[in-house]
């Protein structure tokens, strides 16, 4: 007798068998875009808003009310910084932007947005096809499309902090902020979707850390 329906244990057409909504693994696209807003609020307290917070021993209030440029690299070495003047420099600028690279590689990487593919192919099997045709090129090139935001959001940074005096415009802020977005794409193309709820826990704890120690002020 001639079966019904489709064959037993296919999925929705428009999507591989057995995918769960975000892809079959990881976290979905909402969860990783209110992370990276989270986070995104966190970069912009601790950059641009910097001069009318504090953070303890590290800097006071209006202690980025500054307007100075430095456009020649690594010239904190080269005029004889001290280790600890450039770790906190140099280090920090490179960890800041990691959570940010393993955000955004996820989101671009297409497998948190499976969940919108598979509602595009329940109309049928020519708007599935589509739908995960779109996925797929919407997902291309994401380790060097997060570089790249990363270039263009630290640089974004940097000219809103020359604009309006709020702090040191440095060539070497914009090396190292790209250079760990970089990273922590690299970092999340290697551990794979599967570890995208890592990087939304790790982005959040880090925003919950740093939004303490504003609130706590010069009180640590």
């Amino acid at each position: 007798m001639a079966s019904s329906g489709r064959p037993s244990g296919a999925g929705v057409p428009g999507r591989p068998s057995g995918a769960g909504v975000s892809g079959g693994a990881g976290v979905g696209a909402p969860l990783i875009v209110l992370s990276l807003f989270v986070y995104g609020w966190v970069m912009a307290l601790l950059t641009v808003f910097k001069p009318f917070v504090a953070i303890g021993l590290l800097w006071g209030y209006k202690s980025g009310r500054v307007r100075v440029v430095s456009l020649v690299p690594f010239n904190d070495a080269m005029v004889g910084e001290s280790f600890q003047s450039m770790l906190f420099g140099y280090g920090g600028n490179f960890i800041f932007f990691v959570p940010f690279g393993l955000l955004v590689y996820a989101l671009l990487r297409g497998g948190g947005w499976r969940w919108s593919s598979g509602l595009s192919g329940l109309g049928g099997r020519g708007s599935g096809r589509a739908g995960v045709h779109r996925l797929r090129r919407g997902g291309r090139f994401p380790l060097l499309k997060t570089t790249l935001l990363g270039a263009l959001c630290s640089i974004a940074i940097e000219i809103t902090q020359y604009i309006f005096s709020l702090g040191y415009t440095d060539i070497d802020d914009i090396l190292f902020n790209t250079l760990g977005a970089f990273i922590g794409a690299f970092i999340a193309k290697v551990a794979g979707p599967r570890a995208n709820g890592l990087w939304v826990a790790l982005a959040i704890a880090v925003a919950v850390v740093f939004l303490v120690l504003v609130i706590l002020g010069p009180r640590i």
